[in-house]
């Protein structure tokens, strides 16, 4: 079983710092292969950005890889995301970390923003969980997701599952996997991980990453954060474009006072729930199929 690392070393931001990322194609790299690895990266560094902040990054950050890393990325974006995403926006990744303060200065804000008096909410059941009883399922389905694609949480993690840089690094290691089989002309594992990503995004990341965007850059001033929440927020857009997703609308808590209990009666009212867990349900049947 592999392990996500979001939260610990930030091995895509370990391997930029100090030097430019190289465009030249990998042998046998395709252009579906290209696509889905640009994705990957952009994904990583979203994860990295908003896990406590790690010496890798700030040196990446300082040093000018970040943004240059960030803008080979999108060279083999789909056309929606290099559209939403400015080169200005890349540019000031560059521009507000040129100082030897800034390692002490957004691990500061880090710990001011999440880890006092939580300034801003990182978690999927806090925007999505209404009541304590659906935070539990929340949290469940996604560790369910994790588990059927055979990843678990480093040690070293920490953090639930629904944590903003987990679900983001879940997301790069989907899209990697999709890279790695696109560019072995293996069309069936590249197109299970297409329809994990849709599945992922439509049914959790996309439905609360861009009000967690919005939240944290109401609560930071801090050049480097108010970034990264407007290239999260821009990112995700694209990805619900570029996979055609329409993501349902999220109810509020105040409109959820009578909430259901989850039992046969009130899931024929939430007809949103059997159908997740059909479509979880194939996932992993298919997913049985290929280890076959």
């Amino acid at each position: 079983m592999q392990e996500m690392k979001s939260m610990a070393s930030a091995n895509a931001v370990q391997n930029a710092a100090g030097m430019l990322p190289s465009t030249a194609a990998m042998a046998g790299e395709s252009k579906r292969g290209r696509t889905a690895r640009s994705r990957a990266m952009v994904y990583s560094v979203l994860a990295q950005a908003l896990s406590s902040p790690s010496e890798a990054l700030c040196l990446a950050a300082r040093e000018g890889a970040l943004s240059a890393l960030l803008g080979v990325a999108l060279d083999d974006a789909p056309p929606a995301h290099r559209r939403m995403i400015e080169a200005g926006l890349l540019e000031s990744f560059t521009a507000i970390s040129d100082d030897e303060s800034f390692p002490g200065t957004i691990l500061a804000e880090y710990t001011r923003l999440f880890s006092s008096n939580l300034h801003c909410m990182q978690y999927e059941a806090d925007y999505l969980g209404r009541n304590a009883e659906n935070s539990v399922h929340v949290i469940a389905a996604i560790a369910s997701m994790y588990s059927t694609f055979g990843v678990r949480l480093a040690d070293t993690v920490g953090e639930r599952p629904d944590h903003i840089a987990v679900e983001l690094d879940f997301m790069n290691f989907l899209a990697a996997k999709e890279a790695y089989a696109s560019d072995r002309n293996q069309v069936a594992n590249a197109g299970l991980c297409r329809r994990a990503q849709v599945y992922f995004l439509s049914k959790h990341l996309a439905r609360w990453g861009s009000m967690f965007a919005g939240n944290l850059a109401q609560a930071t001033t801090e050049p480097f954060y108010r970034s990264i929440c407007e290239l999260l927020d821009r990112f995700l857009a694209a990805e619900t474009r570029y996979f055609k997703i329409e993501i349902s609308p999220v109810v509020s808590q105040e409109a959820n006072a009578s909430e259901k209990c989850g039992c046969n009666h009130c899931s024929e009212a939430n007809p949103e729930q059997p159908k997740e867990l059909v479509q979880l349900t194939g996932l992993i049947q298919e997913m049985m199929s290929r280890s076959d």
